[in-house]
């Protein structure tokens, strides 16, 4: 039991850069919230499955929707239901990058073109909430979505933070696909929907073209002007993925020491057809940062037993740190057979049916 606790913990490093296990996080188990950091309202922290969630609120407190749109009593009761959890964002700055506790930005266009990424995204494309979403909004932001951009107070996705995806569906059928889910309407905007998507209470709105987004539902009505004008945020050369935790020890506690206050983690295609993760954090002084590292190699060392190494086929033999003055730099390459074990541990824990990962029906 300890190898697969720390399995997980291990496989959301890498998942976390890809927005791949926190993608699917409306499907896992929940803690309760922890001690913010003070830049950001309350959060909640990643299972040992390495997804975090939104806080639990009774039904009909804060509740954005709206009573216009003639939707049927029992659509608005499931939007309502006291057993789905409630999205809420908090009080604090609406605009990404404007100190949020967490940032994520995932070019799921440059993922498929990549072939471990297209195994990846071809996963949880088929993963139940991926492809409930599909059929509620006519978009699935692992094929139809090309830019996937989150941030907010927590470390999770679709969850409990402002989620943006641009997608190169057809929008009339997104909004037919929308209008005929069952939502109630939302009074944040139009069109805006009450949704139970990733068994969370969000608000879905359609805030530009090719554009749909699940919001916290205190705040949905003071994103929309937002999200209509916000800028994509953009990733640098060669880059998939870009994660930025502002309290890493919150979520990677057994793995980064709370001396490290920042934690910036890329991923990119691999010349071998694999991926590599990369991974920056910002120590309080030197020498903490070389503790930190050590840190690292040691809870890798310690949890890299002979059945973690047989099933994720050496995925973590070779962790790289580095510590140079206060930046803290952590490395790890997955070479293609790494990436397919990995995505066969993804499918197990999310019980999504075994397919061949080069399905030329994926685009």
């Amino acid at each position: 039991m300890r190898g697969t606790r720390a399995l997980r913990r291990a496989a959301f490093v890498v998942a976390a850069a890809t927005a791949l296990v926190v993608a699917c996080g409306g499907e896992s188990g929940e803690r309760g919230p922890v001690s913010p950091p003070r830049s950001s309202p309350t959060f909640a922290v990643a299972t040992d499955a390495g997804v975090a969630s939104a806080d639990a609120a009774p039904a009909g407190n804060g509740n954005a929707g709206g009573e216009g749109g003639g939707a049927p009593d029992a659509a608005r009761a499931q939007a309502t239901s006291p057993e789905l959890r409630t999205s809420r964002m908090g009080p604090g700055p609406l605009e990404p990058g404007a100190g949020q506790g967490f940032s994520l930005v995932v070019s799921t266009k440059a993922m498929r073109a990549s072939a471990s990424g297209k195994k990846l995204a071809r996963t949880f494309s088929l993963t139940r909430s991926v492809m409930e979403m599909k059929a509620k909004t006519g978009v699935d932001p692992f094929d139809e979505g090309d830019l996937l951009f989150v941030y907010g107070p927590h470390v999770s996705v679709f969850v409990a933070n402002v989620n943006v995806v641009r997608h190169h569906a057809v929008d009339a059928e997104v909004a037919r696909a929308t209008a005929s889910a069952g939502w109630p309407r939302s009074d944040a905007g139009s069109p805006a929907y009450d949704a139970d998507l990733f068994g969370v209470r969000s608000v879905l709105l359609v805030p530009a073209p090719h554009t749909v987004a699940l919001v916290p539902v205190d705040r949905a009505a003071d994103l929309v002007p937002v999200l209509a004008r916000v800028t994509d945020p953009k990733l640098g050369p060669g880059e998939v993925a870009r994660a930025v935790m502002a309290e890493p020890n919150v979520t990677l506690a057994r793995i980064v020491l709370p001396s490290v206050k920042k934690l910036d983690v890329v991923l990119r295609p691999a010349q071998d057809g694999g991926l590599d993760v990369a991974g920056e954090g910002a120590c309080t002084t030197p020498e903490a940062c070389t503790l930190a590292a050590r840190a690292v190699l040691e809870e890798a060392r310690q949890h890299n037993s002979l059945a973690v190494r047989i099933a994720t086929r050496g995925l973590f033999n070779d962790v790289k740190t580095d510590a140079q003055g206060t930046k803290l730099r952590i490395g790890l390459h997955a070479t293609p057979d790494q990436v397919d074990a990995l995505v066969g541990l993804v499918r197990a824990a999310l019980d999504v049916p075994a397919v061949d990962p080069s399905d030329n029906t994926h685009r």
